[in-house]
């Protein structure tokens, strides 16, 4: 069946599994950028309670604590590093117990509640401790960090969902735009971030976590966790009944029983994969790696870049938020582009690696950026293409793969686990990024800050050589083959995960 045919087959529930999933977890990137969009807003405010007049608290409120958190701008900006340093130690521990909880309750259940304490924390960071003018660095510090527990039960979820409705077929295109909802998700915070700063920073984090809370009620009503809660048969169920009814088309010659894939098993609920068994799964362990020092870059990017641009081009807030945009259009255009030719392919592994080696030269484009914006943009969407398209491609589509292939080995569906493995290691690098940076730039300034984003592209694309080699050998392997086994195990080309247990 060819990818047009099978876009075809696509009913009511593959379209709300598609775009429910991505308005949620764009609405998730969404949240963060609230904060990282409104850092200098923030700063203005710890330093002076009645910076903003705008607050909808009442005046004796508003008012009645006039202490200050920070004595100076320069305070309250290292105190925002510590925030987003939090922020990702606690997603990254609650990615690995996501990930852990996702194969054994049922995922559209586990989403609205995460999607529910996300709106509740953001509400409760933006809007509550404001209004009450609260001046605890711990108070602070405590909700984002709970803030970070609670996105972390997005990513595994959704990517688990999409696994279960889309198949291996035209997986790395259909995910490869999917997995675009973290760039547009970034791109609508920034541009709500703008829009309400003028009515005080809180609005921005009251507008989101509303959509957050809206979000949750229609994720619990309208998501199915897999086709076989609604009497559908599964993805890989249905690609193995429509290659054979191909081959039927096509000839009535039996194949070798040698050639005969091997059979598959689908488990929505019941026996779940371990974290060992999952990280003993080819390929986990290399991915993790990969991803630990490609998210560091693309995380210091997303928290840092519109500092960046500030600092080093010296132009507005509001100049820089919008130039910085177009690192998040390169990373969605990347996505698309990577998944497509690794559809084409047949591996991802190649098209990574050679995605987050090729980072490297665009990263030394964009620290020697001439300072206009027509070059600064350009360089922008090309680091975000390689950097950005990479992270997209190794967190959605093979971290699904991977855990697909875990039936090859006669154990159930893991794609949740093995989704939180590969982000949770991705998100601890993250984490380190935060802690880097600001002491790298302080002390030697921002070119070496690239210097350490160019050695952790080498080091993902380096993770995945073995990768790479063992993906190349087994393509060579093949195309060594006589002429009749080829056509024949063609037919099962797409039966086979990308990733089998060896």
């Amino acid at each position: 069946m060819s990818f047009r045919d099978q876009l075809r087959s696509y009913g009511r529930y593959h379209a709300i599994a598609f775009f429910g999933t991505f308005l949620t977890y764009a609405f998730f990137h969404a949240s963060r950028k609230t904060l990282s969009n409104s850092k200098d807003s923030i700063s203005l405010f710890w330093t002076n309670p009645e910076f903003n007049s705008t607050w909808p608290a009442p005046n004796e409120m508003k008012n009645w604590k006039k202490k200050a958190m920070f004595d100076s701008y320069e305070d309250a900006s290292v105190y925002l590093g510590v925030l987003d340093t939090t922020f990702m130690a606690c997603y990254s521990i609650g990615l690995f117990v996501s990930g852990w909880i996702g194969e054994r309750v049922e995922l559209r259940k586990f989403l609205a509640l995460g999607t529910l304490l996300n709106a509740l924390t953001l509400f409760t960071f933006g809007c509550i401790l404001p209004w009450t003018n609260c001046t605890s660095k711990f108070a602070w510090a405590f909700v984002w960090g709970l803030n970070g527990f609670s996105q972390s039960t997005g990513w595994p979820t959704v990517v688990s969902i999409m696994g279960n409705w889309f198949g291996m077929k035209g997986r790395g295109l259909i995910l490869g735009v999917w997995s675009a909802c973290q760039s547009v998700g970034n791109i609508m915070g920034a541009i709500m971030v703008n829009d309400f700063l003028e009515y005080g920073f809180d609005m921005g984090f009251l507008f989101v976590s509303t959509c957050l809370l809206c979000l949750s009620v229609m994720i619990f009503f309208t998501i199915v966790d897999h086709p076989k809660m609604v009497g559908l048969p599964s993805v890989d169920e249905k690609e193995e009944e429509d290659q054979v009814a191909i081959m039927d088309d096509q000839d009535n010659e039996q194949l070798d029983d040698t050639l005969e894939p091997p059979s598959v098993k689908i488990t929505t609920h019941g026996q779940a994969v371990s974290f060992f068994d999952a990280l003993k799964l080819p390929g986990v362990i290399e991915y993790s790696i990969s991803y630990f020092a490609l998210k560091l870059v693309n995380y210091s990017f997303f928290f840092w870049l519109p500092y960046y641009i500030h600092n080093v081009f010296h132009w507005p807030d509001s100049e820089s938020n919008s130039v910085s945009i177009w690192f998040d259009v390169g990373g969605i255009i990347g996505g698309v582009i990577g998944g497509v030719g690794s559809d084409l392919w047949g591996y991802r592994s190649p098209v990574v690696f050679a995605m987050a080696f090729s980072a490297v030269p665009s990263l030394v484009g964009l620290n020697n950026s001439p300072p206009t914006k027509a070059a600064a943009s350009s360089l922008m969407a090309l680091v975000g293409f390689f950097v950005g398209g990479a992270s997209n491609i190794i967190g959605a589509a093979c971290a699904a793969d991977l855990g697909k292939a875990a039936i090859e080995n006669g154990m159930p569906s893991a794609v949740a686990i093995v989704t939180g493995i590969i982000d949770g290691t991705g998100s601890v690098g993250a984490a380190v990024g935060q802690i880097a940076i600001p002491e790298i730039e302080n002390n030697f300034g921002w070119s070496k800050v690239f210097y350490m984003f160019m050695a952790a592209a080498l080091i993902s694309a380096s993770a995945l050589i073995p990768v790479v080699y063992r993906e190349l050998r087994r393509k060579r392997g093949a195309n060594d083959e006589p002429q009749d086994h080829q056509e024949d195990s063609a037919k099962f080309q797409n039966r086979i995960p990308l990733y089998t247990i060896e």
